[in-house]
């Protein structure tokens, strides 16, 4: 919890938050995050919302967050991945992420100078059909066109402008901050792929903090976990292909490996996608 407090207090001193705990959570990490200077409101999440992932405290944030986002330039999305990576434990994770989406300057860079409106450390695309369905359902929800282009924002985490966001979610309903998830049609797993690609509908450029490009020993048709830049790099080029044509653009899914990549980068396995 260290981490987070410290991230929150140095690298986003000056910056308001919005914090929401899990309703799992022990009442001491509610009194550790309760003083962090900045905070417009530090709440639980109701417990009629858990998925056992960060959606119900993303649910309960953007609740709070919806009527006041005039006054703001940009919104960065970030939660604890303590369940599935440990990194109180995990110094490489945080160090990278540090460089990267938890740096403010890098954030701020890329909104300025790139023009960019939406950015995450790193992204892949779906792998099944099913998560195309999924943001189809949530743009009915939220009055958008279903044809959108569909991918994850890696870790669940990201920033987007302000003026993004409230267009996204000026005509959402209110099921979609006070029901459970899954209740109306979705998974845990809604604010890594379904919300970001929604918020991609309404923006002309994505940027990857962590770097894009493509690894030569791969298939530029298979995601690999060990290899996030040539994720990201297939991200890139498929929303290139919906920006030139989204009314003709065909979504694909795309296989997604996992293991050491010493061991991935020797499979040769071609994917007919």
């Amino acid at each position: 919890m260290s981490f987070y407090r410290n991230l929150l207090e140095q690298n986003f001193a000056d910056d308001d938050k919005i914090i929401c705990i899990n309703c799992g959570s022990p009442a001491w990490v509610e009194r550790e995050l309760g003083s962090i200077s900045h905070t417009l409101s530090l709440t639980r999440a109701p417990s009629e919302l858990s998925l056992d992932s960060d959606a119900s405290g993303y649910q309960t944030c953007l609740k709070v967050a919806r009527d006041r986002l005039e006054k703001y330039d940009a919104v960065l999305f970030m939660h604890s991945k303590g369940a599935s990576y440990d990194w109180e434990r995990s110094q490489s994770i945080r160090v990278a992420l540090c460089r990267t989406i938890f740096d403010r300057h890098k954030l701020q860079a890329a909104f300025a100078a790139e023009g960019s409106q939406l950015v995450a450390d790193r992204g892949h695309l779906p792998q099944t059909p099913r998560s195309w369905d999924e943001v189809a359902h949530a743009a009915r929800l939220l009055g958008l066109p279903e044809h959108i282009f569909c991918f994850a924002a890696t870790f669940s985490l990201f920033a987007v402008t302000a003026k993004c966001l409230r267009n996204v979610l000026v005509n959402s309903p209110s099921a979609f901050t006070d029901r459970n998830l899954g209740d109306i049609g979705f998974n845990r797993y809604f604010f890594e792929a379904a919300f970001p690609s929604l918020l991609a509908h309404k923006v002309d450029h994505i940027k990857f903090l962590g770097g894009t490009e493509y690894d030569t020993t791969l298939s530029r048709s298979v995601s690999v976990d060990a290899f996030p830049l040539h994720n990201s790099m297939m991200v890139l080029r498929e929303f290139q292909r919906y920006r030139e044509g989204p009314n003709t653009f065909i979504p694909k899914a795309f296989p997604y490996v996992f293991g050491p990549a010493s061991i991935i980068a020797q499979i040769k396995v071609q994917f007919d996608v």
